[in-house]
């Protein structure tokens, strides 16, 4: 081992325990702006939230390939009347911290190529069943100006369905 390494490890093994603690506040703040956001929101077009107390809930956790996210999760129901299930929030990847939105229910409406009507929104695919519609957040005064643009590209995809 190096010194630089000794060095690190040293610093990280005594303050390991406060280094949790700072993440999980973080984690925490991050998880009740999303869900302050989302709950918000008042031009969902094409999807109808659930009533109650699992309307809206939150999460966090690796995500793929050990991507990093925390969201908010909204319950609800398309217009077609199918069970419904939208991720948001942030995810951090190679490209950076994204801003995305994703439908993970119903099963049959999740893997979508999408036409956003803004240049800042991307998207990509996994396993062509998961399609995520993101921007890369360059300033977190746009976080809720973000949040609401991708959740309207991914209504936009819903409305059409």
């Amino acid at each position: 081992m190096s010194n630089e390494e000794d060095v690190f490890l040293q610093d990280g093994i005594l303050r390991y325990t406060e280094a949790v603690q700072v993440l999980q506040r973080f984690t925490e703040i991050v998880e009740k702006r999303l869900e302050k956001i989302v709950a918000a929101k008042r031009d969902w077009t094409s999807f109808v939230i659930d009533k109650g107390k699992k309307a809206i809930g939150v999460g966090h956790g690796g995500g793929i390939k050990g991507d990093l996210t925390i969201l908010a999760i909204v319950n609800g129901k398309t217009p077609q009347g199918d069970k419904a299930q939208i991720h948001t929030g942030l995810l951090w990847r190679d490209e950076g911290t994204l801003v995305f939105a994703r439908l993970r229910k119903p099963k049959h409406l999740t893997g979508f190529d999408p036409h956003p009507n803004s240049q800042r929104v991307k998207f990509f695919k996994i396993k062509e069943r998961k399609t995520f519609i993101y921007i890369v957040l360059d300033d977190i005064a746009k976080l809720e100006a973000d949040l609401n643009l991708v959740l309207d590209e991914l209504q936009r995809h819903i409305e059409k369905a």
